[in-house]
């Protein structure tokens, strides 16, 4: 088995991953992410008649596009931009405000915003007191979403915007529906999986010797060293990318077909554990053929060599993803997860479900790897 503890002085070659390096997300970016999943969805009756509501993550490229007929509604959530909002109105509401005097105080202006404002009660800006043409406002943690309304009249892709926790509040007071009916009893049933970033095995002997300061360089990583790496969650592979401080982005996103495929990379670690040199696995003399102490010595010194053979897997675990079954049920390329218990400054070191240590991320070369700092050994 390859030793993978580095001592000094190779370990000082070791650099610590730069956080600063990874492109960053808030909590209110990440939490609204999952909420939004594979979509949202609400159906309203209005003037215009049925209508048919979709929000989606946006495009990144989505938000460079020029602000065409745009307006800002403001509430008790905050303010909520609309790129295409006077498409918007005009599709929700039946009235035409690309007419009216900007947002002058004349009677004609005050009339049309407040009869938009009006209409607009049967819709998810129901909460709206205050409608704005234009979209000025910066937002220092702002988001985008993108908005389809769909009716026997009209259709329209609008991107909307504002702050993540007034989007948040807005998409919680909306009657917004991600999960579907059939499964909505369980949506909130809570599930965890570990973040593993590499396994690796190692003979009984080499674990015991190691110490804090040592470098492991883990000969199965899952993750590479500019973050980016597989994720297992239930019966869903992910690929995702790192994003500080502590969040994954999901960049794939498949259902695999059998459980055999899932569990075959740990399947194959396994194997490897369980595999002995043959010349350690030789039949040890029985008692009553050891009339000669010599013989009885050589057979426990060959006994103690066996045991300091044990291999032992090694996972490092860089905490954990939680979430619900209505959150895993809406899962998409692009939400965000948030990791729980760990950070690329502390990483578990586990052997069966025991915690013997903790490390910290480092770049050994191109290969990823894990600086001891807290070890307690098998103790």
């Amino acid at each position: 088995m390859p030793d993978v503890c580095i001592k000094l002085p190779h370990a000082g070659d070791a650099v610590a991953v730069a956080i600063s390096a990874f492109a960053s997300v808030s909590p209110g970016q990440a939490a609204l992410s999952r909420r939004i999943g594979r979509g949202c969805h609400i159906r309203r009756s209005s003037a215009e008649g049925d209508i048919a509501l979709s929000l989606f993550l946006a495009n990144e490229d989505t938000s460079k596009d020029a602000l065409s007929g745009a307006l800002t509604l403001a509430g008790p959530y905050g303010a909520i931009q609309l790129t295409q909002g006077v498409r918007v109105i005009r599709a929700l509401c039946g009235i035409d405000l690309s007419d009216a005097p900007g947002d002058g105080d004349g009677d004609g202006a005050q009339w049309l915003r407040s009869a938009a404002l009006g209409r607009l009660q049967a819709t998810p800006f129901a909460a709206a007191t205050q409608l704005t043409r234009g979209a000025h406002t910066i937002f220092a943690d702002g988001v985008a979403l993108q908005l389809v309304v769909r009716s026997a009249q009209h259709a329209v892709i609008s991107e909307i915007r504002a702050e993540a926790s007034a989007m948040l509040a807005w998409l919680a007071a909306g009657g917004w529906r991600s999960v579907p009916d059939a499964f909505e009893r369980w949506a909130g049933l809570a599930l965890s999986w570990p973040v593993t970033l590499a396994s690796h095995v190692l003979p009984a002997a080499a674990l015991a010797s190691v110490q804090a300061g040592d470098v492991i360089v883990p000969a199965t990583p899952r993750f590479l060293c500019r973050g980016e790496g597989d994720l297992g969650l239930g019966d869903i592979a992910a690929r995702v990318q790192y994003l500080a401080p502590c969040s994954l982005k999901i960049i794939i996103l498949e259902k695999k077909l059998e459980q055999a495929n899932y569990e075959q990379h740990l399947d194959q670690l396994n194997a490897k554990a369980a595999s002995v040199p043959e010349s350690t696995t030789t039949a040890l003399p029985g008692a009553d053929h050891d009339a000669d102490s010599g013989l009885a010595a050589a057979a426990v010194q060959q006994e103690e060599a066996v045991l300091d053979n044990v291999p032992v897997l090694l996972e490092f675990r860089m905490g954990q993803i939680s979430m619900t079954f209505g959150e895993l049920r809406t899962l998409a390329a692009g939400n965000i997860l948030q990791i729980n218990g760990g950070s690329p400054e502390s990483v578990a070191i586990v052997a069966s479900g025991r915690t013997l240590g903790r490390g910290e991320l480092v770049e050994v070369g191109a290969q990823l790897g894990i600086r001891v700092v807290q070890w307690a050994g098998a103790c």
